[in-house]
């Protein structure tokens, strides 16, 4: 998911930059990232029994460096934090380890940073608003990553001005933009068996309610409708596994779609194929996929008063649509699906300030300047 994606770019953007500062990491519990966090620095985690180190990952990590397997190694072993280490802050990534954080505050003596990735569904739903409410008086200062993220802890939880900062999520978008063109566009449509001359909408994350899965088969019904020119809709990422997706394909299948939506495994590559990013979500803070998306070049479109999104879109870099309005959607497609030169320039657009606001470059730099007022101030 995007919260701890989003702090393996910050860590592996300071290894790289910064010899002043030095970390270590704790996982709640182990997960796909697990060897990639444990590459750039010890890795400890918190609930090591639902960690399961398998033989191809050890293999992995012996080939990789000897350090990542003496990291990953670490992180196996039982969690014993020192304050004769000298931590000199604890950044917690999400609500959804803000508790364990605050747990380590007692432990250590020092202060804790929480970076906050979800709105209000997204508490409740991965943490728990009254577990939220037990621990957010012991955060020294709380980041939020969009602007609605900032104004929702605000107005329903009651963090005040001074506790309280903005710093958008980010992407190594410098890096994705340089390497937008590496990809070889008729190969990878050919793979996926998606005609040349048609118009590839996009969308990503895990197949949930709160991300408009559901909505899929409905708009490409009505793209179906709306244009001649072949319209495919290509979700990328997220579980097959997850419930609820054989009541998804029934909805593909009556609705007569089945060859235009295509459901598969994460990888960037698959962004270089797109005609433009369609973010389905009901609620979502500020996704990167977007940011993803939009540093590939690609016009994008989401809903208003879904999240942050609209933040970055503006009335330049797609269009924002009416809250779960897929008539108006559809509409959008078949203009951008009809219009080359405008969303080219949308997407240019989107190209250019992703680059320049949203690299983590420009956020580590306030994420550290966030972290040095704390530690000064306490």
């Amino acid at each position: 998911t995007g919260a701890p994606t989003v702090l393996l770019h910050l860590l592996r953007y300071l290894k790289s930059k910064s010899g002043d500062v030095q970390f270590e990491v704790m996982l709640k519990s182990g997960g796909p990232l697990e060897h990639e966090f444990a590459s750039l620095a010890p890795t400890y985690l918190w609930n090591r029994k639902s960690s399961r180190v398998s033989r191809p990952i050890l293999k992995m990590l012996r080939t990789l460096n000897t350090s990542a397997f003496e990291n990953f190694i670490q992180s196996k072993k039982p969690v014993r934090l020192s304050s004769e280490k000298k931590y000199d802050i604890i950044f917690a990534n999400s609500v959804v380890s803000s508790d364990l954080a605050v747990e380590l505050k007692k432990q250590l003596q020092i202060p804790v940073v929480l970076y906050v990735h979800e709105l209000e569904v997204g508490i409740r739903q991965f943490f728990g608003l009254d577990k939220f409410e037990n621990v957010k008086g012991a955060v020294d200062f709380i980041i939020g990553s969009s602007k609605m993220v900032v104004d929702n802890l605000r107005k329903n939880h009651g963090i005040p001005e001074g506790k309280l900062g903005l710093i958008y999520d980010f992407i190594p978008a410098k890096e994705y933009y340089e390497k937008r063109m590496d990809f070889d566009v008729k190969e990878i449509r050919n793979m996926l068996s998606i005609p040349h001359d048609a118009f590839v909408v996009g969308s990503s994350g895990t197949l949930d309610w709160r991300k408009g899965v559901d909505l899929i088969p409905q708009i490409a019904r009505l793209t179906k409708q709306y244009s001649s020119k072949p319209v495919y809709f290509l979700w990328i990422g997220g579980s097959l596994d997850e419930i609820g997706m054989d009541k998804l394909m029934y909805d593909v299948e009556k609705l007569g779609v089945s060859n235009r939506v295509k459901f598969i495994d994460y990888d960037l590559k698959y962004f270089s194929i797109l005609d433009a990013f369609l973010l389905s979500s009901r609620e979502d803070p500020f996704p990167l996929v977007c940011l993803q998306a939009a540093s590939f070049g690609k016009p994008i479109l989401c809903f208003d008063d879904a999240g942050g999104m609209p933040e970055f879109v503006g009335d330049e870099c797609g269009f924002v649509i009416p809250y779960l309005h897929v008539e108006k959607v559809a509409e959008k497609l078949h203009e951008l699906a009809s219009n080359r030169e405008l969303r080219d320039v949308l997407g240019e657009k989107a190209a250019e300030k992703v680059v320049a606001r949203h690299d983590v470059a420009h956020a580590a730099d306030q994420i550290l300047q966030a972290i040095d007022r704390v530690i000064k101030n306490n």
